[in-house]
């Protein structure tokens, strides 16, 4: 066993980077019909979660023998659907329109607008691609190099605006309002960059 020190360690020597959290970025193809101020949306994504893609069977099926278990996989998955949350920071135009929270709400009204009762049909609202890729720092060449990427080919909003505008406080002098964007993705491509 080699002794605790910096000249032991393989990735210490070989100066190893770790992947970090914070450099990714996110493509996303909203419906045509609320298309109008997307690229102000993506520029102020604060985080994205829910890339839960590693999705496999369970150890669901039991059976005994005489008092002792036996486990096996289960037949399939316990679903293939991924839920995605991007939290999106609001600005506001000198128009008066919330950047971020105005395309959400509009693209929600495509399913149900609350305000009139209408509804539409799946090929109204979805939209597609959303693309997240995680990627290095630049290197000597100051080119950045994709380490994983997930593409959802087809997605639709879900569920209640949250805009952080729910709870106003005179003494909440820090904090802007921020909307998460829910997504449901019935299928996805995620692919990790390997060399070795």
């Amino acid at each position: 066993m080699e002794l605790p020190h910096y000249k032991n360690s393989k990735i210490s020597m070989a100066m190893l980077e770790p992947v970090h959290l914070n450099l990714f970025e996110v493509i996303l193809t909203p419906p045509t019909a609320v298309n109008n101020g997307i690229e102000y949306a993506l520029e102020n994504i604060k985080s994205i979660g829910g890339l839960s893609t590693d999705i496999y069977p369970e150890a669901g099926v039991m059976q005994k023998f005489k008092g002792a278990d036996r486990s096996f996989a289960s037949a399939g998955p316990a679903q293939t659907y991924v839920d995605i949350n991007i939290v999106v920071q609001v600005n506001v135009t000198e128009s008066r329109t919330m950047i971020g929270y105005e395309l959400y709400r509009r693209w929600l009204n495509l399913i149900y607008n609350p305000r009139t009762g209408m509804m539409l049909s799946k090929p109204n609202y979805v939209g597609g691609p959303l693309q997240v890729y995680i990627h290095t720092k630049g290197d000597s060449n100051g080119e950045y190099k994709s380490l994983r990427y997930w593409k959802f080919p087809t997605i639709f909003p879900f569920g209640n605006i949250e805009s952080g505008m729910q709870e106003l406080s005179y003494e909440n002098v820090d904090s802007i309002a921020e909307v998460t964007y829910n997504f449901r993705a019935d299928y996805n491509d995620d692919v990790i960059i390997s060399s070795y």
